[in-house]
């Protein structure tokens, strides 16, 4: 077993003074994060309707650490994309440009192997924006983009296409593994010179 017991099965095994499975036991016997936590666990009075007393210092202070070191696992899951490419970043000359009420926008990040490729146009109806998730240069299906309330998953070919009325100032991009964040973005177009 490599996986971290899950507390709750602790905690519920320790209610009904149940024995562990075997799976377990071996692994508490080889973990001491683990093994902490059954410690505390098993420590505390466990009567349903009884409220806990107040822990020994120590016991919090270790509860903290054990909580501690798990947000921060949480926390290292979760990547910023280097922003790689922004058209609004390279002038354009004059016959390439789009008119000044329409501007488009192409914008490219990147994090690990996956590369994110948006595409943004600006409509009379709002903006239409296109997405693709490449993972080592493959197209990777079933991400999920979050934009705000918005969730979409991306299809076979790793696109993901929405519309809105304003465009997007954060999105995050997530699958089983990882999760990025793109942004925040300024959606003020360049000044023509």
């Amino acid at each position: 077993m490599t996986d971290h017991c899950l507390p709750n099965e602790l905690w519920q095994a320790a209610r009904s003074r149940s024995r562990l499975p075997l799976l377990t036991e071996q692994h508490l016997a080889g973990c001491e994060e683990c093994s902490t936590l059954w410690s505390l666990i098993q420590s505390f009075a466990l009567a349903p309707s009884a409220p806990l007393v107040h822990a020994p210092s120590g016991w919090v202070e270790q509860a903290v650490s054990i909580a501690g070191a798990k947000a921060v696992s949480k926390k290292l899951a979760a990547l910023v994309g280097k922003l790689r490419f922004d058209s609004w970043a390279v002038v354009a000359p004059a016959t390439l440009r789009g008119s000044a009420g329409e501007p488009s926008r192409r914008l490219t990040w990147e994090a690990e192997d996956w590369s994110i490729d948006l595409r943004a146009e600006n409509t009379s109806a709002g903006w239409n924006c296109t997405a693709q998730v490449l993972d080592a240069g493959k197209a990777k299906s079933g991400v999920e983009f979050r934009i705000g309330s918005l969730r979409i998953r991306t299809d076979d070919a790793g696109l993901a296409t929405w519309s809105s009325a304003r465009p997007p100032k954060k999105i995050e991009v997530s699958d089983q593994t990882r999760s990025l964040e793109l942004g925040p973005l300024s959606w003020k177009p360049p000044k023509s010179s």
